[in-house]
């Protein structure tokens, strides 16, 4: 028997501000952001460690 699980319930996570991040708050869901991912330049996060 399948478990079924609410969107409402469901966290994106993405590294796209316009793709992820975006389409989760028009979904009305929650979101975490990767800032280590495609916007790591334009945040200044270059280099880790």
């Amino acid at each position: 028997m399948a478990s079924v699980v609410d969107a409402s319930d469901c966290v994106a996570i993405g590294d796209s501000l316009h793709r992820d991040i975006k389409g989760a708050n028009a979904a009305g869901n929650a979101s975490a952001f990767i800032t280590g991912g495609i916007h790591a330049a334009e945040l200044g996060l270059g280099k880790f460690g």
